[in-house]
């Protein structure tokens, strides 16, 4: 299954938008210099969700749009990511087993999860309800290989 990377080249137009200098950035998240910041931009390394989530809080942006992923087509995956959280964050947060979140953010599975589970998912990430059954399943159709129906 293909997943979202960041895009450094998005992290740089809208801190550049924003006035920031990558020092200045990297200062309101709490990241040592800015060397970490020219490392994200330049594709080097990828920031961790938490810090996603910080950089797109202090830029004014959806998190999403910091990354290669099209609005219309997000996954369970990209939910949690643009949450700030990582997989144990998100499965604590939703009170499920580790398996249990693994295997919904990885299309795993066939059987339609139920109203409780997604409201669970939806409270833990911040979103809609409606949100997440068609999130999880995006993430069933890319293990598939396929698009939704």
């Amino acid at each position: 299954m293909a997943q979202a990377r960041f895009r450094g080249d998005r992290l740089a137009e809208a801190r550049r938008q924003n006035g920031m200098s990558q020092s200045q950035l990297a200062e309101a998240i709490g990241t040592a210099g800015r060397e970490r910041i020219s490392q994200w931009e330049r594709g080097v390394e990828q920031p961790q969700p938490k810090l996603l989530r910080a950089v797109a809080d202090v830029l004014g942006v959806d998190p999403l749009l910091l990354m290669d992923v099209d609005t219309g087509a997000r996954t369970l995956r990209d939910l949690r990511l643009a949450a700030g959280m990582s997989l144990r964050d998100a499965r604590t947060a939703a009170g499920l087993p580790y398996t249990t979140y693994y295997r919904l953010e990885n299309g795993v599975g066939t059987v339609p999860p139920s109203r409780k589970l997604l409201s669970q998912v939806a409270r833990a990430l911040g979103v809609p309800v409606t949100v997440v059954g068609p999130a999880i399943e995006r993430s069933r159709a890319a293990r598939a290989g396929g698009a939704p129906e």
